[in-house]
């Protein structure tokens, strides 16, 4: 019998804005909520460095910001 390792998915970091204004980071089944879109980013970036994932931030995209 051989054993196989089977990974697991990654799964990455999003940041989402609020109905009220302020920045919603999610991974996995995790929230965290910032006031300020430089504070969900660079906590963003921590967690997808910290895990080994990225960060998807579509709005932020759509915006024109840079990640």
């Amino acid at each position: 019998m051989t054993a196989a390792i089977i990974p697991f998915p990654k799964h990455p970091v999003r940041v989402l804005p609020t109905p009220q204004g302020g920045w919603l980071v999610l991974w996995r089944t995790c929230g965290w909520l910032h006031a300020s879109l430089d504070a969900a980013l660079a906590d963003a970036h921590a967690t997808a460095q910290a895990h080994g994932t990225r960060v998807i931030a579509p709005q932020v995209l759509a915006q024109g910001s840079a990640l």
